[in-house]
């Protein structure tokens, strides 16, 4: 089994098949992903959608606590780094 990641990053939402001003990107995607599929169906499929959800900016409090070593990260630094990178997480 693969694990496949299929990421849209077009900030028009829906394929243009669908919506008049939809992406192309995003048709062609999940046509791709839609053939996969049907020709490779045990393989799980990861969906991120950065044009809708994108991640939150990198900040320098988020790079002091990314170098830092987790067992010298106070809860604060903790619960930010952890609020930073869940968007990649749901």
């Amino acid at each position: 089994m693969r694990t496949l990641l299929h990421i849209d990053a077009s900030a028009r939402p829906g394929g243009s098949d669908k919506a008049t001003f939809g992406s192309h990107s995003r048709r062609l995607s999940a046509r791709f992903i839609e053939r996969w599929r049907q020709r490779r169906p045990q393989d799980r499929v990861l969906y991120r959608d950065v044009g809708q959800n994108p991640p939150r900016p990198v900040t320098a409090e988020w790079i002091h606590v990314a170098f830092t070593r987790p067992e010298e990260r106070t809860l604060g630094w903790r619960l930010c780094f952890k609020k930073a990178i869940c968007w990649w997480t749901k």
